[in-house]
């Protein structure tokens, strides 16, 4: 089946059960949700606030597609500073287990900030390193049923 589904960010002003509401009423199917939106730190959200929050899209007759804009919070994350990969891969085998928890299949992973522009100028075989984030930790921790979607940033929505 076929679902539709908007990203609960641009609705970020409301609070989440009213951005359910809305996205239902507008006539979607499910709501993609940017961890961010849930909290400064998605990745250390409680147990019984997921469930919350996967109850509140249920009620609201919407299904959870995914996530979203999975490396915007906490602040610094990224996926292209060697110095940083660890906490990057820990983050995002956290997001794997907190989609899941929300009832999710999707990791659309499609943060801009965390990107870095100077990864398409690299020589061969140096940005491998770079993304270690994305090898080996929650990027390949798809066991859990989950998809990851890599989005394609505009270059001049990509920090300088």
């Amino acid at each position: 089946m076929t679902r539709i589904a908007l990203c609960n960010e641009v609705l970020r002003e409301f609070d989440f059960a009213e951005q359910c509401r809305i996205i239902a009423d507008l006539g979607f199917d499910a709501i993609e949700i940017a961890p961010f939106t849930l909290s400064g730190d998605p990745a250390h959200l409680s147990l019984e606030r997921r469930r919350e929050v996967r109850a509140m899209a249920e009620d609201a007759g919407l299904s959870v597609a995914g996530l979203h804009w999975l490396m915007n919070a906490p602040e610094g994350l990224s996926i292209t500073d060697p110095t940083r990969a660890d906490v990057a891969g820990a983050h995002m085998e956290a997001m794997v287990q907190l989609c899941a928890d929300l009832g999710g299949e999707v990791l659309v992973h499609g943060s801009p900030m965390a990107r870095d522009p100077r990864m398409r100028r690299m020589p061969r075989g140096r940005a491998q390193p770079r993304c270690r984030a994305l090898r080996g930790r929650g990027m390949l921790r798809i066991a859990q049923g989950s998809n990851i979607a890599l989005s394609r940033c505009h270059p001049r929505s990509l920090r300088s």
